[in-house]
């Protein structure tokens, strides 16, 4: 009891003083002089630059922002690596690192969630890289990388169970290898690791916006009834055994899903019309849909438009089925699919099931739908 009292305690002197608290970040970059150094913000669903720096010949830094409402995820950025960190009820810590191996060489002091962070990150990489080695070596020894993927696992159950509200704790269940979850939130076992977060942020922090992110995937994950049996070659190739099936209005507000297509090769597209690429993107589906529909293909694309007038205006001659959901980047189908930018797209075979997803780009696609549309 006396425990529950101090953390209520500690959320209410957090919450109430940070608007007016600002944490700090410093420390230093070897071999990094002249390099410009970024502190973002990062959450769900934008990255937010804050501050910048060039470093000097000692690599020396500080920032300082304002504290948030609740509990947050930082990263420090040197052109294309980062750091993610995360800023808790503390005011101040020290990351140091090199600019060689920016991303996993570095230690970090006061903020023991930031190191689980660390271990858990570089854990990833390091199944990230065997898999991608092994995969294009041909060589791939599947369990080998699953025995990888539950070590990596153990370390994580503990973590989570360790504090449940904890920041890491959240990243832990988010964590991703080939964009796909490795705690899955479609398989009971895993999902208990979810719930177990979603509970805790319900009770201790119900209106951190990322409590409605967890309670959102862990319900959605309990409607789904046609998720395989836990499996991990979707984790080894990019690959999903199983849709997640997707109901939403057309043009016309007809509920159409995905599963009504089922016995085509379908293409599932995430997209939207109001970006700078959308043009080109639409030109692109245009052709394989010209040469492929008459043959069993179809294309489902997701639009996760703002504007309604702009998306309608836009479809309004295209032969394919577009859906909108309205709910934009809110849309939990994208949470679901761990959708992180748009275009995006899932391959599903002739019998329902997902058989390429975030592995798919321009340059494949081509020989992967022919591949289906041959079965």
């Amino acid at each position: 009891m006396k425990r529950f009292v101090l953390f209520c305690t500690l959320v209410v002197s957090f919450t109430a003083c940070n608007n007016n608290t600002k944490f700090s970040v410093e420390g230093e970059i070897a071999n990094a002089e002249k390099e410009m150094l970024y502190l973002e913000q990062v959450n769900d669903a934008k990255i937010t630059l804050l501050d910048s720096v060039r470093l000097s010949k000692t690599g020396h830094y500080k920032f300082k922002a304002p504290q948030t409402a609740y509990p947050e995820f930082y990263r420090l950025r040197l052109d294309d690596q980062t750091i993610l960190f995360a800023i808790d009820s503390t005011e101040h810590i020290t990351i140091n690192g090199q600019k060689e191996q920016f991303a996993t060489k570095y230690t970090v002091e006061n903020s023991p969630n930031s190191e689980a962070i660390k271990t858990l990150r570089n854990s990833g990489f390091e199944i990230q890289r065997y898999i991608k080695t092994a995969n294009e070596q041909k060589k791939l020894n599947k369990d080998e990388a699953i025995a990888m993927i539950e070590a990596h696992k153990v370390k994580a159950r503990k973590l989570i169970l360790n504090d449940t509200r904890s920041t890491a704790a959240y990243y832990a269940v988010n964590q991703t290898i080939n964009g796909f979850y490795i705690f899955s939130p479609y398989n009971k076992n895993d999902r208990s690791y979810w719930s177990a977060v979603a509970t805790a942020y319900q009770v201790f922090q119900p209106k951190n916006p990322r409590t409605a992110v967890l309670t959102n995937i862990v319900l959605t994950a309990l409607k789904e009834t046609r998720q395989a049996q836990a499996n991990y070659d979707h984790l080894l190739t990019g690959e999903q055994a199983g849709i997640i099936d997707i109901t939403l209005p057309n043009r016309v507000g007809e509920a159409t899903s995905v599963s009504s297509l089922k016995g085509n090769v379908v293409l599932i597209d995430f997209s939207a019309y109001e970006t700078d690429f959308a043009p080109t993107h639409t030109l692109f589906l245009r052709e394989l849909y010209a040469a492929y529909h008459a043959k069993g293909f179809e294309i489902y694309q997701v639009s996760v438009d703002n504007n309604k007038l702009l998306w309608l205006e836009q479809t309004r001659e295209i032969p394919w089925i577009c859906v909108r959901d309205e709910r934009g980047a809110n849309s939990t189908y994208l949470r679901t699919y761990n959708v992180q930018q748009v275009p995006a797209w899932f391959l599903v075979g002739r019998d329902g099931d997902i058989v390429a997803g975030k592995a798919l780009n321009a340059g494949n696609l081509n020989a992967s739908i022919e591949q289906q549309l041959s079965k």
